[in-house]
């Protein structure tokens, strides 16, 4: 809802004031609904959020009134992104994450200083956290690193994504298959703000062939383009050199 009604935008109107005050008061609400909901798995955020809305959710049927006329307090972060590191050290057999780490990465860490806001990652590009404090990557075995199908692959298409300011979706083909027929792939990347879609027909990229489908509420995407960023908000789409045929695996 907040995100299709924008108020950011509308609030560069000075004669919208009213609206993005109703909007906003609407989003606050939806949001204390949906904190009421997960109150009892997730009580630290809840306890959090209430403090913020200063109005307790002792019972459900305190979720019935909305607020409305009411004092709020100053904003403070109440939750951080799911850290992708404390991800793969899961998922990579590393092991239960430090306590520490996994409440910060789930709901924040009530005495924690908050970082900073990040640029946020474009969703379809891989752009891996960078190591905090210069420290190296996590090391993974070559096994690990075998199970990434790595392919080159043709831009057919390139069109914007109604609804999205971040999104590309791009149709790209793997060359022939054993049948003769095109594999083409439909793969949404978060690289719109770097790349015009004319820019990107013809040109050869790489991609995660074997990543899973995710459905997303444009279409399902059916791998990752791979890009680098400059750290300053900058994206750049990895491409091989001349020659390499479509389909073809990096290795």
């Amino acid at each position: 809802y907040i995100d299709t009604q924008k108020p950011w935008l509308l609030a560069k109107d000075p004669n919208r004031t009213a609206e993005v005050q109703s909007v906003c008061t609407q989003g606050l609400n939806l949001f204390r609904l949906l904190v009421g909901y997960l109150k009892p798995v997730m009580p630290q955020l809840a306890t959090d959020a209430e403090r913020f809305l200063q109005s307790p959710i002792s019972h459900w049927r305190n979720l019935d009134t909305p607020l409305l006329d009411h004092l709020i307090r100053g904003y403070e972060a109440l939750a951080t992104r799911l850290d992708p590191k404390v991800v793969s050290q899961l998922v990579l057999g590393g092991g239960e994450p430090a306590p520490a780490a996994a409440s910060a990465a789930v709901e924040g860490s009530p005495t924690a200083t908050p970082k900073p806001e990040k640029t946020a990652k474009p969703k379809g590009a891989a752009v891996p956290a960078p190591a905090e404090d210069g420290a190296a990557p996590a090391e993974i075995e070559l096994e690990t690193l075998m199970k990434v199908d790595l392919r080159v692959a043709h831009v057919l298409e390139a069109t914007t994504v109604d609804g999205s300011d971040k999104l590309l979706r791009l149709r790209v083909s793997l060359g022939t298959g054993p049948d003769g027929a095109t594999q083409e792939r439909t793969i949404f990347s978060g690289i719109r703000s770097a790349y015009a879609p004319e820019q990107l027909v013809g040109r050869q990229v790489v991609i995660v062939s074997n990543l899973k489908p995710r459905k997303m509420r444009f279409g399902t995407s059916e791998g990752m383009v791979l890009a680098a960023e400059n750290g300053e908000g900058g994206i750049f789409v990895l491409s091989p050199d001349a020659g390499a045929a479509n389909g073809s695996q990096v290795k």
